[in-house]
């Protein structure tokens, strides 16, 4: 039972950092890229370029996610939805 909590304490710290650490990385993303790629481009097209692209790497991960294990792309979409 003391392992079972301790592997599940464990798990949740391990996918909080991950988050976090996830949105760091984008946020250095975003920050080069407004610096290089967008530097004369408006902010509302800036942004719009940035969803659309933050959009297609959730899907992809989402059909990689499905794939690999073998388990439906709406229940990915669900249980991602909710880690996001």
């Amino acid at each position: 039972m003391f392992e079972y909590l301790l592997v599940k304490a464990l798990f949740t710290i391990f996918l909080i950092s991950l988050i976090v650490l996830i949105s760091v990385i984008w946020t250095k993303i975003e920050k080069i890229m407004d610096e290089t790629v967008f530097k004369n481009v408006s902010e509302k097209t800036r942004y719009i370029v940035t969803m659309i692209i933050v959009m297609v790497g959730e899907f992809v991960l989402i059909v990689i996610t499905s794939l690999n294990w073998k388990a439906s792309i709406i229940d990915t979409l669900f249980f991602g939805s909710i880690i996001l």
